[in-house]
């Protein structure tokens, strides 16, 4: 769209005998446009869905939708590319993918190959002088104790919530 208002504007300058508000009125026009168009999409869904589109089924379970890609006129080389820029080298190991309304395609894996979460790890921590010696940890106590990856002794950035005594141990070790 920027590049379309520049040429635009640029017609009126170049020409010596054409006014400068025959520039602006094709300018404005499409300025009106956009706004009525965006405006439309956020209030009308139906409207949304006309020109955004709907997100298509790509990959289900390893298999890939080839009347899918042929209504969206991507090749299977383009596909794969994709999916390899997402580290995804084998169809056979994706759940599904999904190519979105804006271009992205999104890949979930199938369990057995997707990377573990610290969830899936279900840790349990000692906690430093407490009675209850074992416990679980909390959502945030984890995603800190993962942010903050291996001990390393001394080296390196420290995050403040795993060094001010919130429970966890100074020595930075999971458990």
């Amino acid at each position: 769209m920027t590049l379309l208002i520049s040429d635009l504007a640029a017609v009126p300058m170049q020409e010596v005998g054409m006014p400068l508000l025959d520039g602006l009125i094709p300018i404005l026009v499409l300025v009106a446009m956009e706004l009525l168009f965006s405006g439309l999409m956020l209030k009308v869904p139906f409207f949304y869905r006309l020109i955004s589109g709907r997100p298509m089924v790509v990959i289900n379970n390893g298999k890939l939708d080839q009347q899918a890609l042929r209504r969206m006129r991507v090749t299977i080389g383009d596909m794969m590319e994709t999916l390899r820029g997402q580290n995804v080298f084998d169809i056979e190991q994706i759940q599904y993918a999904i190519a979105e309304t804006n271009g992205q395609i999104s890949v979930l894996l199938k369990p057995e190959y997707r990377p573990p979460s610290c969830g899936d790890l279900n840790a349990v921590r000692r906690i430093p002088g407490g009675h209850d010696r074992h416990r679980r940890r909390t959502d945030i106590e984890w995603a800190l104790s993962c942010a903050a990856g291996p001990p390393m002794a001394g080296k390196g950035p420290q995050i403040p919530a795993l060094s001010a005594g919130r429970g966890v141990s100074h020595d930075r070790r999971p458990f």
